[in-house]
């Protein structure tokens, strides 16, 4: 079965990327890789219309699962895996088949990816902070009891607190 979409988010840090898949223990960052893992070809049985069957499984990187129990799985399926494919604008996208929850992958990234999307915004925004307040400052990660995590953007002089749920 396949069930390939297109995750609702533009990517427009490859290095933010790369450090919200760092966040995970188990998850691998795989450079220039142009396919990803997934059930291997359209079945007509599910599309939702954002990617086109022809370019199912292609990318130009991609993020593996590591440590899965599907690895010693006994019909030596593979794990599926994130593809992060280039758009013209300049941006990436992200792309998985969640047939079967990615053959646990979706319990690491999320439904959708959610767990991800929620890491690379994270990422995306100390990196902003960072390039936007110059030297001498710096940005801290502060969790909540809700789950929640502030940014806290530090000088010797104060600080200014910014939330991010």
């Amino acid at each position: 079965m396949s069930h390939v979409t297109r995750i609702k988010m533009k990517i427009k840090s490859l290095d933010a990327l790369k450090a919200a898949v760092a966040r995970f223990e188990n998850l691998e960052w795989r450079e220039g890789k142009k396919t990803h893992n997934w059930w291997g070809r359209f079945q007509g049985d599910y599309n939702d219309g954002t990617i086109r069957p022809d370019q199912m499984g292609k990318c130009d990187h991609a993020i593996a699962l590591t440590g899965s129990p599907w690895l010693d799985h006994a019909d030596r399926s593979q794990p599926y895996e994130v593809g992060v494919c280039a758009e013209p604008d300049g941006t990436w996208r992200l792309q998985l088949d969640f047939y079967s929850g990615g053959r646990g992958l979706c319990s690491v990234v999320g439904e959708k990816c959610q767990k991800l999307k929620h890491a690379y915004a994270l990422e995306y925004a100390k990196e902003k902070l960072s390039t936007q307040i110059g030297a001498g400052w710096r940005v801290t990660e502060v969790p909540q009891e809700d789950g929640s995590v502030n940014l806290e953007v530090s000088e010797s002089a104060g600080s200014i607190a910014a939330g991010w749920r």
